[in-house]
């Protein structure tokens, strides 16, 4: 029963089992037996058929002298050691050939070749010689035995009780089915090969009396006998076999019938699907299936398949619910579902977890047993009250930190219910405060380090010409550079100052319609007259037509100035310093808006220091305390849009994204406010 014509191998050897089985595997199927009786049986189901015997087996001799003599029509192939003994005396046998143990893979495949050829003729003029018998004069066939009054009424009655009965186990259904027939039609074997629906090859699931090979068979949906009840949709028997045309058909069928030990296999058929087939052997009275017993077994076969789909499609959905159930229960996230009314219907573990409420004490309770929140998220979810975002809130009872949301269950235009999915923050938020409490602490070291740094020196300028003062006080010229010392000092004790808190407390975003081309202007301008005192010109260039986008004139200015002034201070080691900025628009399939990008070939950010250029209080110059950088991302973050930094020894591009779509003016960001 499968697609290739199949053999048998009989050796006690696995290794040259395994070995002739692989060389084979592309032109037959090989079946391997170690016992005798179990090499005479399967040969018996399978004649005519091609037999491989290894003669180094006990009474090897003996057991090719019965095959020979009880299946003539049988080709014998002995394996043994050239020239050996065993060998010459398998010749005088008169067997079919005599091969190599160690036979190459060409030399076998032109053998099984030749060999199957010849067994197809075989069976073919032995189907051609039934045929003609059965059409010949052979008097009037023997009267069926009568058909007991109601017997059929009976049968189909028990058989229906026993499915119906067992319907959500396909086995018990099955093992019913083959205990009914072999009851009531008396018959010595019965069989019933169905379809697995998970990898739609076909297999025997209940029998009586079925030969052991019978069992290991597996039959893929190409097998010739498939495409042929697929196609054909009627019963098969061996009194039918000689009224089919097709010569090859007949041979595949024929040695179905064989193989299953089968006088009947009779098709399951379900909307115009091969379910499987029931195969049944010889009656125990010997008489022959006369017509009313086909047409019986044809209803039943009706009845049959109609039960097996069913079966299959429940425990189908039965596997699918459990998977899907499985899933559920198994992903940390809580899952509540309510139905139209609110009331529960489904509670996973993660829910009952979270909540710390026993699942199964809500199902079937209203959505208010879960707390006003939540039931009035559901509730909201169910009316269909706008989209139901993603909520935070502490349980007053778990005293857990949970976000919620939830969602509408439609059917068409029917409302099911609604379902919430519940995650517990808790753990997430005691890392988070312990990561901020680290970052706060490193944040006041480091403030601590800069402001000592920053403060001390002008504190030392100032104290050291203090001290002076009295003593050269006369001196106008020292006078004059006191007041000038100090007074620079100061301005840079306050620009410091001012710096903190302008990162501490950012003003709020004032948007506006922002001409780009201006700020780029003006901040080139401003950068030029902060930065060093070199005479260099910045390049700036803007695209035509450049989308107005909305964003504050006086934040994203001094932005552009912080980064364009870093851009000329990098350019003290370059032969032919160059700073570029220029505009462009974005792509209109990622909602538009504008992209500015500053360029210097300067000697670029060292890998160490790239890695943290956004931290507060990182930086690389004699003077200052690394807010700039930060500052400027912020605004960026603020606007919506987004900053990136790639740097080589050849220079530094600094990419500004600024989206067109406005952004919704809010409280300032706080999320490296000072005093979080």
């Amino acid at each position: 029963m499968n697609l290739l014509p199949v053999c048998v191998l009989y050796t006690q050897d696995d290794e040259l089992a395994r070995r002739v089985g692989g060389y084979l595997y592309s032109v037959a199927s090989v079946q391997h037996v170690s016992e005798p009786e179990r090499l005479e049986s399967s040969s018996r189901k399978l004649d005519p058929t091609l037999v491989f015997v290894d003669v180094r087996c006990p009474d090897s001799a003996d057991l090719i002298s019965r095959l020979k003599a009880q299946m003539p029509e049988s080709l014998v192939t002995v394996l043994a050691v050239p020239r050996s003994e065993p060998a010459l005396e398998a010749e005088g046998l008169g067997v079919y050939a005599v091969e190599d143990l160690k036979a190459n893979r060409l030399r076998l495949h032109g053998l099984v070749d030749r060999a199957f050829s010849h067994l197809k003729l075989v069976r073919e003029n032995r189907l051609l010689r039934q045929k003609s018998f059965d059409t010949g004069d052979r008097g009037q066939a023997p009267p069926a035995a009568p058909q007991a009054p109601g017997s059929s009424g009976l049968f189909q009655h028990q058989l229906m009780h026993r499915l119906f009965r067992h319907f959500d186990d396909i086995n018990v259904m099955l093992d019913n089915v083959v205990e009914v027939v072999q009851s009531f039609a008396r018959v010595t074997r019965v069989g019933i090969f169905a379809r697995d629906f998970q990898s739609g090859r076909y297999c025997l699931k209940a029998g009586i009396k079925c030969f052991e090979d019978s069992w290991n068979l597996i039959v893929s949906p190409e097998d010739p006998l498939v495409q042929w009840l697929q196609f054909n949709a009627h019963l098969v028997s061996r009194e039918s076999l000689a009224h089919i045309r097709d010569a090859q058909e007949r041979v595949v069928l024929d040695q179905s019938l064989d193989m299953l030990g089968a006088e009947l296999i009779v098709p399951l058929l379900a909307r115009d699907r091969l379910l499987g087939w029931l195969f049944i052997g010889h009656r125990l009275t010997g008489v022959p299936f006369d017509e009313g017993h086909l047409e019986e077994l044809m209803a039943l076969a009706e009845h049959v398949s109609t039960s097996l789909e069913n079966a299959q499609l429940y425990s189908e959905n039965a596997v699918q619910k459990t998977f899907a159930e499985t899933v559920l229960q198994s992903i940390p996230v809580g899952i509540v579902s309510v139905d139209s009314a609110a009331v529960i219907r489904w509670f996973n573990e993660s829910a009952a977890t979270i909540l710390e409420y026993p699942g199964d004490q809500l199902l079937g309770q209203h959505a208010a047993k879960l707390g006003s929140q939540l039931s009035d998220m559901l509730t909201g979810a169910i009316a269909g009250k706008g989209e139901q975002e993603l909520q935070e809130w502490v349980d007053p009872f778990t005293k857990r930190s949970i976000a919620v949301s939830t969602e509408r269950l439609m059917s068409g235009d029917d409302c099911l219910g609604a379902v919430a999915v519940i995650k517990d923050l808790t753990r997430e938020r005691l890392l988070t405060e312990k990561q901020e409490q680290l970052e706060r602490a490193v944040f006041w070291t480091e403030l601590a380090s800069a402001m000592s740094h920053e403060v001390r020196n002008p504190l030392v300028a100032v104290s050291t010409f203090a001290q002076l003062l009295p003593e050269r006080y006369s001196d106008e010229e020292f006078r004059e550079q006191f007041s000038t010392l100090v007074e620079a000092e100061v301005a840079r004790l306050n620009q410091m100052v001012d710096q903190i808190d302008s990162f501490a407390n950012p003003p709020q975003v004032q948007q506006r319609p922002l001409n780009v081309e201006q700020v780029l202007k003006k901040a080139s301008d401003l950068a030029v007259l902060r930065g060093p005192k070199t005479g260099l010109q910045i390049e700036t260039s803007a695209e035509e037509g450049l989308e107005v986008i909305h964003g504050d004139e006086l934040a994203l200015t001094e932005c552009l100035t912080h980064l364009l002034v870093n851009a000329l201070e990098s350019l003290h080691a370059s032969d032919s310093p160059s700073v570029r900025i220029s505009a462009s628009s974005m792509d209109k399939a990622q909602g538009g808006g504008v992209v500015i990008n500053i360029r210097d070939n300067g000697r670029g950010i060292s890998g160490e220091i790239m890695e943290k250029i956004y931290s507060p209080f990182c930086t690389t110059k004699a003077r200052g305390i690394g807010l700039g950088l930060p500052i400027a991302r912020r605004t960026v973050t603020d606007h919506n849009g987004q900053l990136d930094v790639e740097s080589s020894d050849h220079g530094t591009s600094v990419t500004m994204v600024l989206p067109q779509r406005r952004m919704e003016i809010g409280t300032p960001h706080d999320e490296a406010h000072i005093s979080r």
